[in-house]
């Protein structure tokens, strides 16, 4: 098994050297290499680029945003994912039980267990966990504004880690309510139209961390939820329905619509930018989404309460 390493430096507090000793420690003469990303979307260059080389694992160390990067860079290649997170969130390694702590994740890469699992293909970008439209993408956008603060941003994401997501989310309820996001959602079967303050598509049950916006969702079911929760000129009941939604009550709610779907086609009126796995992706006004059943090998712990 011969195993690259891409680390971002931005989120992981161990210098390149240090990493690659620890890895060494560990894989010995299966250690390649260990890279280091210099700007956004280098990993996923450098991802394409090792697959092509023969690397039979490429490891993502930084948060869900690497792991994207070097998702889109292995795609169609027969190497594997794996993920040493070191990120805020860290929700595909949190539903994976991919431990934080850095030698026990070494651990789990050196063992070299595998899960395949679908992804979630827009617009040509590939992500594995939760895409979103609205108030959960100001909810990010907020979120990287409060980390990249001068002086305060990293004291204050160490201070309280994931919980920076439920802060942002509160100021970025108050200004999506001012805000109509109208969209329309074709199935193949059905669409509709409708204004919706959230839009959702689950490969997985959790987002941020802390928010179960889609426990059903699974990532090697073959299948996509799809959560919506429609715009209400009452701030009240607008909070009912995204709390309900965050916190997983699968209860109908006035307002909340929840389908399942392999392929999916959304119009809005104004472009809108699109978050998934960390990732925020230029405004656009229509997105092609396709599920796309059993398509990367991600390396995960041994078997335990699967979900």
């Amino acid at each position: 098994m011969k195993v690259v390493v891409i680390v971002n430096p931005r989120a992981c507090r161990l210098g390149p050297d240090e990493l690659r000793d620890r890895f060494a420690r560990r894989l010995g003469e299966r250690l390649v290499s260990v890279r280091t990303t210099q700007f956004p979307g280098h990993a996923c260059h450098l991802a394409q680029s090792i697959a092509q080389d023969g690397a039979d694992v490429v490891v993502a160390v930084g948060g869900d945003g690497t792991a994207n990067e070097v998702l889109n860079g292995l795609v169609g290649t027969p190497a594997a994912l794996a993920v040493l997170p070191t990120g805020t969130a860290n929700d595909l390694a949190t539903y994976l039980h991919i431990p934080t702590d850095i030698e026990k994740a070494i651990t789990v890469i050196a063992a070299g267990r595998k899960r395949r699992l679908d992804v979630v293909r827009v617009n040509g970008w590939h992500y594995l966990t939760v895409g979103a439209l609205g108030l959960p993408c100001e909810t990010a956008q907020r979120a990287e504004g409060l980390r990249d603060m001068k002086l305060f941003g990293r004291p204050l994401t160490a201070w309280i880690g994931n919980r920076i997501y439920l802060l942002a989310l509160i100021r970025a309820f108050h200004a999506c309510c001012r805000h109509r996001h109208i969209v329309t959602v074709s199935t193949g079967t059905s669409s509709f139209c409708m204004d919706s303050s959230s839009l959702l598509l689950a490969n997985q049950p959790f987002l941020g961390a802390r928010f179960h916006v889609a426990p059903k969702a699974r990532p090697d079911d073959h299948m996509l939820d799809l959560c919506l929760i429609q715009h209400n000129e009452s701030r009240i009941r607008l909070a009912a329905a995204t709390a309900g939604v965050a916190m997983g009550r699968q209860n109908q709610r006035s307002g909340v619509i929840r389908l399942r779907a392999r392929r999916l086609h959304i119009e809005s009126l104004n472009p809108q930018p699109f978050l998934a796995d960390g990732q925020i992706r230029d405004a656009a006004t229509c997105l092609d989404i396709e599920l796309i059943p059993s398509a990367i090998d991600v390396i995960v712990p041994e078997k335990r309460g699967r979900r």
